[in-house]
């Protein structure tokens, strides 16, 4: 009697507290019914049920669906197992069901236990289920699919390895229901691939009270490891999220997690499991039977459903950066930066405060004309009302004041018009300004639809200009270049200046490529001659970018970045051209802003090194010195210096990346000749970026200091773009270098602005023939005769000379016949490490 009315209650409660998610009202609509093995509320079954729902609603299928919960956390056990059974039958009996989604392993196994007696039959998918339960459960089953759960303990740990590089112990919670202890072996494994020294601490057999209390004892070292803990040591029910809370509360190190719901509760984070994933994947595979796919087609799916993912306000509280999170990381609860948040608002705003504000100002005015015209006339009607009563008034006069009334409106239009003027066009150059490219050309853009190009215009160099002769002769060199370009405007082109040395051809209504073309190079025309300024005949280029709309974009905004891409692109490969927009220029863009967004922190996580290349005197065949040559290794990835030295210059990050590296090559050099009781020189590159800095020469005079190096077994090697970039300024630095004996080497001669007057003008002291001449010795008679020459040249000059990129023996005997001084290339060695080096030493 006592078991029939307890199944009675249970069939009771079970009926009134659960209804059906929805039902949608058409009478032959499919029928779901989802079986969670845990209640309401618990937030992992909740987590599944939301992705669940979510991608129902999504398909916009018109389904019934019911819902039932077990409740196996809390009543693991055959009385509720029968209930649980009475009240399916009972409510179901009378309903076809097409589908059961079971979420975990109680509801998976109580569905195909039951499912001919209650079911008949009927596909079943599942979710939550982990591996080492899901074979004893399908033994002899069919008409099954669903997603598997994958936990990753290994990718949890390994982060937490990652953020604290000293961690040794582990503390990991976990219950003694099947499913924890399975999972608490899988941290134990995962601890013992990542290091063999991790201790791991299992605390599945201590109540919550002495878990709190090793937690709160663990050390700096330590992180504790929440897993699947709802039953503690005593088998009492615990809510995970308040004891997410209380552990985060106690706990002197990060807590992490392998569930997603212990977010927000003081978890710092983990690669963690989303119930809404496995959810959203089992009614995918749901929503496939219902249309009529056989559930034995489908195969279990055994995907990731893990997302890296911490909580900012924990990062805080421990002192974690992003930085030291692995890449790929979700980060919750970060504030938004205010002005990133709201800068369109903030711009649109600013905008409309400085038109409102000139507005008011030719309001103010215009009131002001009107007061004094109303002063005006208030005098004259007092004079005509004394004119009236003394009948002396005339005709003519009460006409010359109307006249006046009319002059002063006339004035009022002429100042509106210099207004508009002003806020359209540029004060220096007179031509259109940024407010005319936005305000009524891209209306034009947007309101007539027609094919147009966009030209944007870059000045090369144009930097140096203005550091060298001035700004006010930079200004007078901008005028003259916009008269010039204003000279070839047609009707349908505008001519726009964006600010300093960037211009914007805007051509309406393009009919084919070819014009597109033709008038580009007519632009570059303009820069064909020079420009005489104050007795200077100033040469200058032009890069030019062009975007075409519609294909490049429909709005001015993208048609300005896309063109600017290009402009960009033709600079990159050496200037004076012009280069139309294409998808390709995006990737790099975004390579490009990659290399420059991870220069911020290379130096401090010192990703740089330097390799040594050595330098061979042919005569005895022995070792003279090295030239120093950087290398990048971020993230383990190795950077071509190809690419991210140019990308160092144009940004200026050169600067302190050249001065790292002088000093690095410096150091060991020194260390090297005291090791060895040698006198081994060492070669470094310096940017003309570095050369152009005022203070270039007392830095490296401060770094040959601190390291100890002999001034006399330091070069300096140096472009010939140097003789085109400020030279006086460069000079000086050198000069002052070449007066404490530092040697001065001109790298890659031959191929750039090779001039006797530079050589002589210049202290040069040692000429390094490029790898061009030395690739094509005896195969051309005449760049045979060039290398001849070269040396020849450069020992009547009094200079050393060195030959690159000699990797054959027929060079090096060549070289030798014509004594060269030094020999560098793969013929000897490749560039190697420091520690490389030395026993190379050791072998020659």
């Amino acid at each position: 009697m006592k078991k029939f009315w307890f199944r009675f209650l249970m069939i009771l409660l079970f009926f009134l507290a659960v209804k059906p998610v929805h039902v949608l009202a058409e009478e032959d609509a499919n029928t779901i019914l989802i079986l969670n093995s845990y209640h309401q509320g618990f937030a992992w079954t909740d987590e599944q049920m939301e992705g669940i729902q979510e991608e129902i609603k999504d398909s916009g299928k018109e389904l019934e669906i019911y819902v039932e919960y077990l409740d196996w956390k809390k009543f693991p056990t055959d009385h509720n197992e029968k209930g649980f059974y009475d009240l399916i039958q009972y409510k179901y009996t009378d309903k076809e069901i097409d589908i059961v989604i079971c979420t975990d392993d109680a509801a998976f196994q109580f569905a195909l236990q039951y499912r001919k007696d209650l079911f008949e039959d009927t596909p079943i998918v599942f979710s939550g289920v982990g591996e080492t339960s899901f074979e004893e459960l399908v033994t002899n089953q069919d008409r099954y699919t669903g997603i598997m759960q994958v936990m990753d303990p290994y990718g949890t740990i390994q982060a937490a390895k990652q953020i604290n590089p000293n961690l040794d112990t582990i503390y990991v919670i976990y219950d003694n229901t099947k499913s924890g202890k399975a999972i608490g072996n899988e941290c134990l494994e995962a601890a013992k691939q990542i290091s063999g020294e991790i201790q791991v601490v299992l605390l599945n057999n201590l109540a919550t009270e002495r878990i709190l209390e090793k937690v709160w004892a663990a050390d700096e070292n330590s992180i504790v490891l929440m897993t699947n803990y709802v039953l503690d040591g005593k088998w009492v029910y615990l809510s995970q999220e308040k004891f997410c809370e209380q552990i985060s509360k106690v706990s002197k190190v990060p807590v992490y997690h392998l569930y997603h719901f212990g977010m927000g509760h003081g978890i710092l984070g983990g690669d963690m499991i989303l119930g809404t994933i496995q959810g959203q994947k089992a009614a995918q595979l749901a929503l496939q039977i219902l249309d009529g796919k056989s559930a034995d087609e489908i195969p279990i799916q055994n995907e990731n459903t893990n997302q890296i993912m911490f909580d900012y306000t924990v990062m805080q509280k421990f002192g974690i950066s992003k930085s030291e999170l692995p890449q790929g990381s979700e980060i919750i609860n970060e504030p938004p930066d205010f002005f990133e948040l709201y800068k369109t608002q903030i711009i649109a705003a600013l905008i409309v405060f400085i038109l409102l504000l000139a507005f008011t100002i030719s309001l103010l005015f215009y009131i002001y004309k009107i007061r004094i015209m109303q002063k005006k006339l208030k005098e004259n009607h007092e004079e005509l009302t004394q004119l009236y009563e003394e009948i002396t008034a005339s005709d003519e006069e009460m006409r010359a004041q109307y006249d006046e009334i009319i002059e002063a409106h006339e004035l009022l239009e002429i100042s509106n018009n210099k207004l508009l003027r002003l806020t359209q066009h540029d004060t220096l150059t007179g031509l259109y300004n940024r407010h005319y490219l936005y305000h009524v050309l891209d209306v034009i853009l947007k309101v007539n639809q027609i094919p147009c190009a966009l030209y944007f215009l870059d000045l090369d160099n144009f930097k140096y200009v203005n550091d060298t002769l001035g700004h006010t002769l930079g200004d007078t060199l901008l005028k003259k270049i916009s008269e010039r370009m204003n000279g070839i405007l047609v009707e349908g082109i505008h001519l726009v200046r964006l600010g300093g040395d960037e211009f914007v051809f805007f051509y309406e209504n393009i009919s084919d490529k070819k014009g597109i073309e033709e008038f580009a190079l007519k632009i570059l025309s303009v820069f064909e001659s020079p420009f005489m300024i104050e007795d200077n005949n100033l040469m200058i280029s032009g890069s030019l970018g062009i975007a075409l709309s519609p294909n490049n974009g429909r709005t001015m905004e993208i048609l300005l970045k896309n063109a600017d891409m290009a402009m960009y692109y033709i600079k990159n490969r050496g200037k004076k051209g012009f280069y139309f927009f294409d998808t390709s220029l995006d990737e790099m863009m975004r390579e490009r802003v990659g290399i420059e967004r991870k220069f911020a922190s290379a130096l401090e996580n010192n990703e740089f090194f330097v390799v040594y290349q050595p330098q061979i005197c042919p005569e005895h065949e022995s070792i003279c010195g090295f030239e120093a040559l950087a290398r990048w290794q971020p993230d383990g990835e190795l950077i071509s210096p190809l690419k991210f030295i140019k990308i160092a210059e144009e940004t200026g990050f050169i600067i302190p990346l050249g001065e790292w590296i002088l000093r690095k090559a410096c150091m060991d050099i020194a260390s090297l000749n005291k090791d060895t009781e040698k006198e081994y020189f060492i070669s470094v590159n310096v940017s003309v970026i570095q050369l152009l800095q005022i203070d270039f020469a007392e830095k490296a005079i401060q770094i040959i200091e601190e390291t100890g190096i002999n001034p006399r077994q330091l070069i300096l090697e140096v472009t010939e773009s140097v003789f085109m970039e400020s030279s006086e300024q460069i000079k000086e630095h050198l000069m002052k270098l070449r007066a404490m004996s530092v040697g001065i080497a001109l790298d890659d001669f031959g191929t750039g602005y090779s001039s006797l007057a530079y050589l002589k003008d210049f202290p040069i002291t040692t000429l390094k023939v490029d790898k061009l001449f030395i690739d094509s010795i005896e195969t051309s008679e005449e760049v045979d005769n060039i290398t001849d020459t070269i040396i020849q040249m450069g020992h009547n000059m009094n200079m050393k000379v060195v030959a690159e990129g000699v990797e054959a023996e027929k060079q090096v005997i060549y070289l030798k016949n014509s004594h060269c001084d030094l020999i560098q290339g793969f013929f000897y060695a490749k560039p190697m490490t420091y520690n490389e080096l030395t026993a190379y030493i050791s072998t020659f």
